[in-house]
């Protein structure tokens, strides 16, 4: 298993409680795991380097993530996110 696929793994287990589960894609040494909703779209990227990237769509525009973080921990800014309810303020 590569370290890109180690980690990815590590991030997998910290969302299988996440009632909304993204799709999951790779492309040319990186996994992307995507949510899309009508209101949210939210993609965190993992490359293998021991954090993970990611961002969110607020009122239109892709923010990034506040936090470094590690593949085994869900930023706490992106597990709000994806969390509130359908339709929900930020």
């Amino acid at each position: 298993m590569s370290q890109v696929e180690a980690e990815a793994a590590e991030f997998r287990a910290q969302i299988t409680a996440l009632a909304w589960q993204p799709n999951e894609w790779s492309d040319d040494g990186e996994i992307c795991f995507e949510w899309i909703s009508s209101d949210r779209h939210a993609i965190v990227s993992i490359e293998g380097n021991g954090e993970i990237g990611y961002t969110m769509l607020v009122d239109g525009t892709f923010v990034a993530g506040a936090e470094t973080c590690p593949p085994c921990r869900l930023p706490d800014d992106l597990c709000r996110y994806l969390s509130r309810d359908q339709g929900a303020a930020e």
